[in-house]
């Protein structure tokens, strides 16, 4: 009867340590693009309900990382700040090319905000607004997937 209760506890933290490591990444896929020449970790969201959570409630994304969403089609796409506490820039992308950037306010310094992207899309990249790589991004730059 001991040794159930060990392997039973052995169980269940190797569950809890499995379930801890997934969500720290917020259960996300985590991939790689380049951009100008430079590599971006990104999370990859490809769900409605990933793309629903997003970037909520992250206070800090740290340079050179984002999260990239990929859509199986290009629409024209709204992304709003809901819960998101820090300044996003966003980059449109088609084909691989950006077609316009948009900066994203947190919503602490100007509640809910929406912005839309200009033209038909099929990716969105989401940077700290303050990353180097979205201030030097230009319309028609590529980007690597």
């Amino acid at each position: 009867m001991r040794n159930f209760r060990f392997i039973f506890i052995g169980l269940l933290v190797v569950v809890g340590l499995a379930l801890l490591l997934k969500n720290k990444n917020g259960g996300f896929e985590e991939g790689t693009i380049e951009i100008q020449d430079k590599e971006v970790s990104v999370f990859v969201v490809r769900t409605e309900k990933e793309r629903a959570q997003g970037l909520m409630n992250v206070e800090d994304l740290g340079e050179q990382r984002g999260m990239l969403f990929a859509f199986e089609d290009s629409a024209v796409r709204a992304f709003w700040n809901k819960d998101t506490f820090i300044s996003l820039g966003i980059i449109w992308i088609e084909d691989s090319l950006i077609i316009g950037t948009s900066s994203l306010p947190n919503v602490q310094s100007n509640g809910n905000f929406q912005v839309v992207s200009p033209g038909e899309v099929d990716r969105v990249l989401e940077l700290s607004v303050s990353d180097e790589l979205f201030l030097n991004s230009r319309i028609g730059d590529y980007i690597k997937f």
